[in-house]
């Protein structure tokens, strides 16, 4: 394995070029590879594909060497190629007249195009919301049970533990409570739960749960 760290320069001098093209053409590109030519073996190709249309060089280098930091070359580089076989329009952003939710937004358009490239885009997931009163079947992909509106009722944690844990020596106050959730009996897979706001013996607050007329608290989820 040889790493791409030394290839920053050609790479940023490449993408510089690319970026003049662009500008003169007016246009942007969402796809383009570079061919690594390799002194022993076949050359290596890596797709650099991007979630927006960009030409700002020091963006595409920074999105290029993120892909390449999940590539292994097969040996040394003796030469780069760099091919974009599409161009786009480009309508750039008046970042000036931006306030408020729409700057908010432009930041985590940044932010998730700089986290699929350096993680890949199977790495992230979004929110699959379900009308389900059992919050683990709440959510397929995410982090927090979202059953129904927040507004609509008691306050629902932001993060679920993977499965209920038994915490009877940690809580120290019953802050809100008891909510219970009684659903599924439709499959088999029936809950009957007493639902409450604890303080955790460490100052944090707690989602924890009980069976009803039964003893022993149940942790599942955290409030940030």
């Amino acid at each position: 394995m040889h790493a791409i760290a030394g290839l920053a320069f050609p790479l940023k001098r490449l993408l510089q070029e690319l970026s003049l093209f662009l500008i003169g053409q007016d246009a942007g590109v969402e796809r383009f590879r570079v061919t690594f030519e390799l002194e022993d073996g076949p050359p290596q190709t890596v797709e650099v594909g991007l979630l927006s249309v960009h030409r700002d060089a020091d963006t595409l280098l920074e999105l290029t060497r993120a892909h390449l930091e999940r590539v292994c070359l097969a040996g040394p580089v003796m030469a780069l190629t760099l091919f974009a076989p599409r161009l786009s329009d480009y309508a750039p952003t008046r970042r000036e007249l931006l306030e408020g939710p729409a700057r908010q937004a432009q930041a985590w358009a940044a932010l998730h195009q700089r986290l699929v490239a350096r993680l890949g885009e199977s790495a992230l997931r979004p929110l699959v919301e379900h009308r389900e009163y059992r919050p683990e079947k709440a959510v397929l992909s995410g982090l927090g049970p979202r059953a129904r509106d927040a507004s609509a009722g008691p306050p629902r944690p932001g993060w679920l533990v993977p499965a209920p844990q038994r915490c009877d020596g940690d809580v120290v106050q019953l802050l809100a409570g008891p909510e219970r959730i009684e659903s599924g009996w439709w499959d088999g897979d029936d809950i009957r739960r007493d639902y409450y706001l604890a303080q955790w013996v460490d100052g944090r607050h707690a989602w924890i749960w009980c069976e009803p007329g039964r003893q022993g608290w149940y942790l599942h989820g955290w409030f940030g």
